[in-house]
């Protein structure tokens, strides 16, 4: 569409599950490697929220060891 692409976030290791939130002021990222959520404010990035312990909050009880939960979307329209 003639937009330039650029550099939002660099970091060590894989990122997956791009999701833009609904009202498209938000991209959360997976990063299974820190195992962490990355919430990215946009436009410009200006503030990163990581969340941590990510396979930790979808096991209870457990001890963190399943899979990377996929971002699928975000629980709630506009």
């Amino acid at each position: 569409d003639g937009r330039r692409a650029r550099t939002l976030q660099s970091t060590e290791g894989r990122l997956q599950e791009v999701v833009w939130s609904p009202d498209r002021r938000w991209l959360l990222v997976g990063w299974p490697d820190a195992d962490q959520w990355l919430f990215l404010r946009l436009p410009g990035v200006r503030r990163i929220v990581a969340v941590a312990d990510v396979r930790r909050e979808f096991d209870p009880g457990g001890e963190g060891g399943g899979p990377f939960p996929r971002v699928v979307e975000w629980c709630c329209a506009r």
